[in-house]
């Protein structure tokens, strides 16, 4: 079921568009709250999930952007007035969209009268921000699993990755998964985490693949899809550090606007650095790269 917490009827859309300049007493009923404020706050959280930091929230028609702290808070501030298309300040029904790739993308409606935020006291508090919080819920789990977790610089011999989609929607999540980019087969994304240079290996899978004549795996409740790869990569390929691996994958879903999407990055879709700028919480994958024993002593 969607999560939505927050719905504008037109009846009452109509009843909260009131001028908000040119008066000198508080025009609203006992049920608005009458702030000249371009400000728009509020916190996110994530069903089925660790912290709701990286959030990417976006309003359509200013094409503004933010993303949550880690406490999943954000905060947008209109441009004044003067700056806006309409030099008067613009009037109209925008919506807020707050993303994470495999979650259920949600949003809101937000009312604005010659450039200012319309508050309804049942919405927002006298700051401009959301009574609740925006819950997200998990469209699709990856967890990934690298084995060895610890290899040590020089070491050759092959790395396994195994990975776990899952999903708790009643109906069935589908994600592109590519078996070939370009040239490469069944490619892996590996990033350190300290200096976020990403390398990309290509892989072999082990057992039978979970795709049958397709790029797009398909998820129910009741049948989670499991895959193990391996990885002919020496640790010589590697600087000693801390590594995640990263499945390249793409989670299908309806709703998502492509001028948001152009926003979070112009290369998310491709494989590559510009892959890692869209949103997506994953879990696992990570593994060290260590320097041999004595390597740089001097004795």
């Amino acid at each position: 079921m969607r999560n939505r917490f927050f719905q504008f009827s037109a009846g009452l859309t109509a009843f909260y568009l009131i001028h908000l300049v040119g008066c000198t007493e508080n025009p609203f009923t006992e049920n608005k709250i009458s702030l000249n404020n371009r400000q728009i706050s509020g916190s996110v959280e994530l069903a089925n999930a660790g912290s709701p930091e990286d959030v990417f929230v976006w309003l359509d028609g200013f094409d503004f952007q933010t993303k949550t702290d880690k406490d999943g808070r954000f905060k947008l501030i209109l441009p004044p007035k003067a700056a806006q298309a309409n030099s008067n300040g613009i009037t109209g029904a925008f919506n807020l969209y707050f993303y994470v790739s495999n979650f259920k993308i949600e949003s809101l409606e937000i009312q604005l009268e010659r450039g200012e935020v319309i508050y309804p006291a049942d919405v927002f508090n006298r700051e401009g921000e959301f009574h609740r919080p925006i819950l997200l819920s998990q469209l699709l789990n990856v967890n990934t699993i690298m084995f060895p977790d610890t290899i040590v610089v020089g070491q050759e011999g092959l790395m396994r990755v195994s990975m776990l989609f899952e999903t708790t929607q009643s109906d069935t999540v589908r994600a592109l998964f590519p078996s070939k980019v370009g040239t490469r087969l069944f490619p892996i994304i590996f990033q350190n985490i300290e200096t976020n240079e990403v390398q990309i290996f290509e892989s072999t899978i082990v057992g039978i693949p979970p795709l049958t004549n397709s790029d797009t795996l398909k998820v129910t409740s009741n049948r989670p899809v499991e895959t193990s790869r391996i990885i002919r990569a020496n640790a010589s390929d590697f600087d000693p550090g801390m590594y995640r691996v990263i499945p390249f994958i793409t989670v299908l879903q309806d709703g998502v606007p492509q001028p948001m999407l152009r926003r979070i990055g112009p290369a998310i879709s491709q494989l590559g650095p510009g892959y890692l700028e869209l949103p997506f919480f994953r879990q696992g994958g990570g593994f060290e790269v260590i320097a041999p024993i004595g390597l740089g002593d001097e004795n």
